[in-house]
């Protein structure tokens, strides 16, 4: 029974030194703030920005002030200036300098004690996580604290409270980032948030808000947005401006839009920097810690094991992982490699200064092709454009079945049949999307057999030609015939799926993400009569699809871009 009591006393006296009682104050935080002879300095700030007046009222902060002899008269000066400039450029308070990294980073809402057991994380009113234990909150020491006010708790620091930006603050502040910074900047906005705003009532059908709440948003979500988590961790790997420079000139070939595009500038301008940052973020809290190991140790690593972001203009639709295999010992050392290691407060920045040790260069180029590559159904009421009614019947879209054998051959299980009225020779045109100029595609035009929709059709063969079409720089539709001479054509077999090809093409503007198609493939039926008498051949025309295949980058012309 004794030992149970002796144990109950151990017990409690552990309960109160872990829960130390805080030292009694009368008033408020400003208000003992305002008192201390060694806090003028963070007084006369708090002053002047403003912020006395949340330390004046009934919500609850803990307050960790540093004394005169760490923040000097000048230091403050200094400070108040900044802060006064930015207020005056209109940038609102939740994203003053002076406030965020300053101000904010030395205060915490609610009311934390310490005692010799505490070895806490805290989050600060700016979203920065820090450690707080008995003698440091995080790098600063803490002179003394347990100070209660009637609205929190005070501390005093030996040390001003460091402040560690995120990865997508950093890039903002170093100037050797400066151009991937404007690209970011670019798509900063600020955006009307009801949720903070007050509402003042309703006036004709519509809410009045008394204090309107805007919001610094970001349109390129997630890749901003990620890296500007202060609950996740990341490592980020970026090239410093004379190589963002020159992977610029490398993309902004593939996305030239001619001059009737009314985004075209938009275009140019998003989408070759987005290639730059594909696979640039990876993410240490979705995927698991030992994730990268175990593909190093298997040999057959997932090389470029890092966030992507492939982006339509103005929707992202599309955010996974990489999965680019290579026989690589070392993932990691391959991205990192030749890097400047900078630490911020959600993760690692690598910068990249060198194209040679840059690892994305070629890696990022194939895999544009990669996704270059081009299957349009022609069957898909994307890909139908018109039909010249006067000579052709509405198409017919027919879908092979099952038992067929062609089934597997045949790509998305079906394909369209472009028939002609009477006698006259059939045509229809269709639309090709997303297709980037000065990259060299083979393209393909692949048909249909009749037996492909009926297993008890003829096996006849069928003769057609094509007209390719796209846009030059001025927007004007050019053309080209297929095959070149007048007389020759194209013959698809009666009894298999036929894969023709049209030829290696480069076209001198891109198509990438517009509503409407310029590459387009006019199919003509090229059937002569006489074959249809004779009992081998059809005027009808099975298309199953089109085939842009990408083999590689047309390089340009001497003294050109």
């Amino acid at each position: 029974m004794s030992v149970l009591a002796v144990g109950l006393v151990a017990c409690s006296d552990e309960w109160d030194n872990h829960y130390e009682v805080k030292k009694q104050s009368n008033g408020t935080l400003w208000e003992n703030i305002a008192a201390q002879t060694d806090l003028t300095q963070f007084s006369r700030l708090l002053d002047a920005t403003g912020f006395r007046t949340s330390l004046n009222g009934s919500q609850v902060f803990t307050v960790f002030a540093p004394t005169d002899d760490v923040f000097s008269a000048t230091e403050c000066d200094s400070l108040i200036q900044l802060y006064n400039e930015q207020l005056a450029d209109g940038l609102k308070n939740e994203y003053n300098a002076v406030l965020k990294e300053f101000v904010m980073n030395h205060v915490a809402l609610y009311n934390y004690s310490v005692s010799p057991y505490t070895n806490d994380s805290i989050v600060m009113m700016n979203g920065k996580y820090k450690v707080l234990s008995d003698t440091s909150l995080s790098d600063a020491k803490i002179l003394s604290g347990n100070q209660l006010c009637s609205n929190g708790v005070l501390f005093k620091l030996g040390h001003r409270s460091t402040y560690a930006p995120s990865i997508y603050e950093y890039i903002k502040r170093d100037h050797d980032l400066d151009s991937l910074a404007a690209f970011y900047r670019h798509y900063e906005h600020y955006e009307f948030d009801p949720e903070q705003s007050v509402p003042g009532g309703i006036v004709n059908g519509k809410t009045v808000y008394l204090d309107s709440v805007k919001v610094l948003y970001n349109s390129l979500w997630p890749v901003a947005s990620s890296i500007s988590r202060e609950d996740s961790s990341f490592l980020a790997i970026y090239p410093t401006n004379a190589l963002w420079k020159e992977l610029v000139e490398k993309y902004e070939r593939c996305f030239i839009y001619d001059k009737k595009v009314e985004i075209r500038d938009s275009l140019s301008y998003y989408l070759p920097r987005l290639q730059i940052l594909e696979g640039a973020v990876f993410s240490h809290s979705i995927n698991p810690a030992n994730k990268i190991n175990e593909e190093v140790k298997s040999m057959n690593a997932e090389m470029l094991f890092l966030s992507r972001h492939y982006t339509y203009y103005g929707t992202l639709y599309r955010y996974g992982y990489y999965t680019w295999v290579s026989a690589i010992s070392n993932v990691l050392n391959y991205f990192i490699g030749g890097a400047e290691k900078v630490e911020c407060s959600n993760g690692t920045v690598y910068k990249h200064s060198d194209k040679e040790s840059w690892p994305f260069d070629n890696v990022n180029y194939n895999l544009l092709l990669r996704n270059a590559t081009l299957t349009i159904e022609a069957e898909s009421a994307y890909a139908k454009d018109s039909v010249y009614s006067k000579f052709t019947k509405p198409l017919s879209y027919i879908y092979v079945l099952d038992n067929n054998p062609l089934k597997s051959e045949v790509s998305g299980d079906g394909y369209v049949e472009v028939s002609p009225r009477a006698s006259q020779m059939p045509k229809a045109l269709f639309n090709v999307y997303n297709v980037l100029s000065n990259v060299n595609y083979d393209v393909y035009v692949v048909t249909a057999p009749p037996i492909a929709g009926d297993t008890l059709a003829q096996p006849l063969n069928n003769n057609f030609r094509v007209v390719l079409m796209w846009n030059d720089l001025e927007g004007k539709q050019q053309q080209q015939k297929l095959p070149a001479k007048s007389t020759a054509y194209f013959e698809s077999d009666g009894s298999s799926v036929t894969r023709h090809y049209l030829g290696n093409f480069s076209f001198p503007t891109s198509s990438f993400g517009l509503d409407k198609p310029q590459v387009k493939i006019q199919i003509e039926g090229y059937t002569n009569p006489s074959l249809v008498k004779k009992g081998t051949h059809t005027t009808t025309t099975g298309i199953d699809c089109f085939e842009f295949i990408p083999t590689g980058f047309t390089e340009p012309e001497a003294g050109g871009n």
